[in-house]
């Protein structure tokens, strides 16, 4: 690639500054490994549990094609057919899952239902518990913040980065090749982005204006860990298969090598070169009403990529300091909308599903419950057993937020406690 299109594309691509050493002084970021990495990876749309992982057939249920005998069952869950994917992501990491079934989604709407999923909470510019993590363990970060889709408000408290082909392809064009830039260009752009930054800092009269001048200054703290990721990215690239031993429609396998994988791979990248915290990651429109064939097509394609995530989290040796929590929107009715030969369901706020692994969650572990009939809800549970009990509480995404927060040790934290949560109940314990 020429020097002016690359500088191009990576100016386009708003990155101009991250580029790495060879723009700027090494800065080397402070170490992050000492903490786990953490993050949510959202299937947006509404994901139909009673296909894979609450499954429900019969009368009830008109378009869950499947019966008794289809089912599989790893440890204590049992899986219905509805994608390939998932029953063998199961089959392959049951005894790292925590399932949280009959979570009781309170909307089907798709913008309050993503906040919810992401972070707790359901108001308009409540930060992702992804943001918080970074702005609480990681600020001063070059990356501290990856974000590949989904939810991923950060209420101005730390800068974010956006995970994009072009971003990743433009800066990984460098790797191997020495002296792309003459010392003159690097010293004269080096010199004319630091003058630009410190102008723009004695410029900034409004609050907000000086906050995010701070959170620029912060990001570019971490320009000397780029070097190291980009090549972290090219090895997972050429070592790590995108899809291994996946069975199911062709389709499925073909259309999902996207934006999923490097989403993953840059924030695994940025975690083993000291650069990043967390990640808030996304695949998928499992909003598909009257084209409801194609659900499972969109459910094989996000296990397919939380099955990479694993597979590469393990070839660098991080697994062990891997956190993920997998959601959606809401879940789908159990009946078909409109006519009789209308295949599609509806948005469902009774019930959904969340899948809990890595450090502190008790793998085979199932939590929560749902009615067997039509009505398909959630079933209350005790906060204290965690069993299933018509005196209890409802299971929120709110409490598995405020767990999330505690187990990374964030919730007492300034920044964090400015964004309350929710509990009706109180605190429910089921991380440990």
């Amino acid at each position: 690639m020429e020097r002016r299109n690359f500088i191009k594309s990576v100016g386009a691509a708003g990155v101009l500054s991250l580029i790495g050493s060879r723009l700027a002084p090494p800065l080397l970021a402070a170490p992050a490994t000492d903490k786990p990495l953490f993050i949510t990876a959202t299937c947006p749309g509404g994901w139909d549990v009673s296909l894979f992982c609450d499954p429900r057939y019969g009368a009830d249920f008109p378009l869950n094609r499947f019966g008794e005998g289809d089912l599989r069952k790893f440890g204590p869950f049992t899986l219905g057919p509805g994608s390939a994917a998932a029953v063998q992501f199961f089959e392959r990491y049951s005894k790292k899952i925590m399932l949280l079934n009959g979570v009781f989604a309170e909307t089907i709407d798709h913008g309050v239902g993503q906040r919810l999923a992401c972070s707790g909470g359901a108001g308009t510019g409540f930060p992702c518990f992804d943001a918080l993590v970074a702005a609480s363990l990681g600020p001063t970060l070059g990356l501290s913040f990856i974000s590949g889709g989904g939810y991923d408000e950060t209420a101005h408290e730390i800068a974010k980065t956006l995970s994009a082909p072009s971003l990743i392809q433009a800066m990984s064009s460098t790797i191997g090749k020495d002296n792309v830039f003459s010392s003159s260009d690097t010293s004269a752009i080096s010199a004319s982005i630091a003058a630009r930054l410190k102008r723009k800092q004695a410029q900034a009269q409004l609050a907000i204006r000086q906050k995010n001048m701070n959170l620029l200054a912060q990001a570019r703290q971490g320009w000397g860990a780029f070097p190291g990721v980009l090549k972290t990215v090219a090895d997972l690239q050429a070592k790590v298969p995108l899809v291994q031993g996946v069975t199911g429609d062709d389709k499925a396998v073909k259309d999902y090598r996207n934006q999923l994988f490097l989403s993953i791979q840059l924030a695994l990248a940025g975690y083993v070169n000291n650069a990043t915290v967390s990640a808030n990651i996304a695949f998928g429109n499992c909003d598909q009403h009257s084209n409801f064939p194609q659900h499972h097509l969109e459910l094989d394609g996000f296990f397919i990529g939380m099955d990479y995530l694993w597979r590469a989290a393990e070839y660098l040796g991080i697994s062990d300091r891997l956190n993920v929590m997998m959601g959606s929107d809401f879940s789908r009715s159990p009946f078909a909308i409109g006519a009789a030969n209308d295949q599609g369901k509806e948005h469902w706020a009774q019930t959904t599903s969340i899948i809990l692994m890595g450090t502190n969650v008790p793998g085979e572990t199932l939590i929560g419950s749902t009615t067997r009939d039509k009505s398909f809800k959630a079933e209350m549970i005790d906060p204290k057993t965690l069993k299933p009990a018509a005196s209890g509480v409802p299971l929120l995404r709110s409490h598995v937020h405020n767990e999330l927060r505690r187990i990374a040790g964030i919730q007492d934290h300034p920044i964090v406690k400015k964004y309350p949560l929710i509990l009706p109940g109180g605190p429910i314990r089921i991380l440990a």
